[in-house]
């Protein structure tokens, strides 16, 4: 089984490649790839920076939502409460209608 940091199975430059004579580094080479791997490691981190972002931007709309979500759940109580005074005052309205009526017909 290879092991998965062997850099020959990842296509890279085996480090036998580097020590047998004939394969030499060629001049600036060393510093071009140092620069392509600075270039795709900024890349990297700016690919990273951006979804973090994103995610951030994911949990804000997510507790902005929960909020409504809690807003709306407020307005349902409160509705519902209201209705039910309706029903009350409306029971009481009844009811003083009828302690009225009855008084008037003592009246009489």
């Amino acid at each position: 089984m290879a092991h998965a940091c062997n850099p020959s199975i990842l296509g890279g430059p085996r480090l036998v490649d580097h020590l047998r004579s004939g394969v030499r580094d060629q001049p600036g080479q060393h510093g071009e790839t140092q620069s392509k791997e600075a270039k795709n490691h900024s890349k990297t981190i700016q690919e990273l920076i951006d979804k973090i972002a994103s995610i951030e931007k994911n949990v804000t709309d997510l507790i902005e939502l929960k909020n409504i979500q809690e807003f709306q759940n407020a307005i349902i109580s409160i509705n519902s409460g209201i209705e039910q005074a309706e029903e009350r005052i409306s029971e009481l309205e009844d009811w003083f209608s009828k302690i009225a009526k009855k008084n008037i017909e003592k009246k009489e």
